[in-house]
């Protein structure tokens, strides 16, 4: 079983803050959103090489079980998707396609309707 950090996140980790040059929040989500991953990974009994677009999917379904909407569901994926994608760069893991990758489809919200003063 992996742990939450290991020797591939922290590469990671350092990858973001000094190869990509994301911004510090940005660079704290994303860790934030591999533990969540991680996390998953241990609860479903997995290591990290063992992940596939299947177990991605099912990351999916167990964040929407917690109530997240589809937004931030999809903005955390962004995070472990970026954390998939450099495994396979460093070649931890085989490339994935997500292409396939059934995401939550984001709600629309309505415009704003004017009021009579406005329309005046």
């Amino acid at each position: 079983m992996s742990k939450p950090i290991d020797e591939n996140f922290s590469a990671y980790l350092e990858h973001l803050n000094y190869e990509v040059g994301l911004s510090s929040h940005t660079a704290v989500a994303y860790r934030n959103d591999v533990e969540k991953f991680y996390q998953f990974l241990y609860e479903m009994s997995k290591n990290i090489e063992e992940v596939d677009i299947q177990t991605v999917q099912e990351f999916v379904v167990y964040l929407s079980s917690l109530c997240i909407g589809s937004r931030s569901i999809n903005r955390i994926l962004s995070g472990v998707i970026s954390y998939l994608r450099f495994l396979a760069e460093t070649k931890v893991l085989p490339i994935i396609s997500f292409d396939l990758l059934d995401r939550p489809k984001m709600e629309k919200r309505l415009p704003e309707s004017l009021g009579p003063e406005e329309i005046r």
